[in-house]
């Protein structure tokens, strides 16, 4: 492989980074050794940076330098975006569980005999478990059990009459 001159290798780069921001330093500031490094190179800092430095700027004993500051500052905002948009996934996604438990549900009441999604029948499969679960509580009685129960256990040719069909067991049999 070609070197080209005046461009440091990968190897080369780690090298002088670390040379300038130790791991160690790196891990008490928080910030990625390249990071810290390059904008040291920007500003033209060409000491490198001790722990005792690190650990004054750390716990606010020194102020740190203004770029720095810039560094940490870029680095919260990144982190913000990370947690804004990891929760913004979960809410979407647990939006997307709301609305497919709903159309389950719907599908059940209406007596449907095939679920199409893998995701659709685990909802489906838990419902009728919860809907066993509460046969077994009822001893039996389906009159206990609401609409839903009753449309589930349907589903999965759950008979509350006949304990053979039934998925769990009362007292010692669960």
């Amino acid at each position: 492989m070609l070197a080209t001159v005046g461009v440091p290798s990968n190897e080369e780069q780690r090298i002088a980074d670390r040379a300038l921001c130790p791991v160690v330093v790196s891990q008490i500031l928080a910030l990625k050794v390249h990071d810290v490094a390059q904008k040291m190179r920007e500003h033209g800092v060409l000491l490198p940076l001790t722990t005792k430095d690190a650990k004054s700027y750390a716990q606010m004993h020194s102020a740190p330098p203004q770029w720095l500051v810039e560094l940490q500052v870029t680095q919260t905002e990144r982190r913000s975006h990370q947690v804004y948009r990891n929760e913004q996934q979960q809410v979407e996604t647990v939006h997307k569980e709301l609305l497919l438990r709903s159309q389950v549900e719907q599908q059940l009441l209406r007596g449907a005999h095939h679920i199409r999604t893998a995701d659709a029948e685990r909802i489906a499969c838990d419902i009728v478990f919860r809907s066993m679960k509460e046969l077994v509580r009822a001893q039996g009685n389906v009159s206990a059990l609401l609409g839903l129960e009753r449309a589930a256990l349907r589903w999965a040719k759950g008979d509350p009459a006949d304990q053979r069909t039934w998925l769990l067991l009362g007292g010692s049999g669960v």
